[in-house]
């Protein structure tokens, strides 16, 4: 490229992701059976792979210290904590304008893992089961300075009240990217 073009990025010829941070819990969490569905618990997310410059954390939520435009990728993955029970677990990520301010849910980022646990009919000792299940999203959105993201998981449903979730920390991830 040459010349003034407004639309080119850092004289790269396209657009350039900036700042990058992205986080994952260090240890597993566990929603217990008996509790009651729909309730939310914050994902931990104290350990960083990567800490941009304009991004912190305390007490798993991320702190956005200058506005930007940002691909906000979410990864939540959990197993039945109790006997293999069906069960459904959501995660989502949360936003937060400013401290203060009520927290939302950023649309398109909420997800759902399926436990189906053991089954067996007529004669065969077992269907088999999935024990852990996975989901991620990824969107794009304005975030405003001093902004604040958190990743909150649950019990969607279940099909006994002594099923419980726990989350898997290799398949959990929050990543924040500018793009410039």
């Amino acid at each position: 490229k040459r010349g003034n073009i407004s639309q080119w990025t850092n004289d790269s010829g396209y657009v350039t992701a900036a700042s990058k941070g992205s986080w994952y819990p260090s240890a597993v969490q566990t929603i217990s059976g008996g509790g009651t569905v729909g309730t939310r618990t914050t994902l931990s997310l104290n350990t960083a792979s990567i800490t941009a410059v304009g991004m912190s954390i305390g007490s798993s939520i991320v702190t956005i210290e200058e506005e930007m435009t940002a691909l906000v990728s979410m990864n939540f993955a959990s197993t039945n904590a109790a006997g293999p029970n069906r069960t459904l677990a959501a995660a989502v990520v949360q936003y937060r304008a400013g401290s203060g301010e009520e927290w939302v849910d950023l649309q398109g980022t909420q997800t759902y893992n399926y436990d189906r646990g053991t089954a067996t009919s007529s004669g065969a000792s077992s269907w088999g089961f999935v024990y852990r299940g996975s989901g991620g999203a990824s969107v794009l959105n304005d975030l405003g300075s001093s902004s604040q993201l958190r990743v909150q998981f649950w019990i969607e449903g279940r099909a006994s009240s002594s099923s419980g979730i726990s989350s898997v920390i290799a398949g959990c991830r929050l990543s924040i990217t500018e793009i410039k």
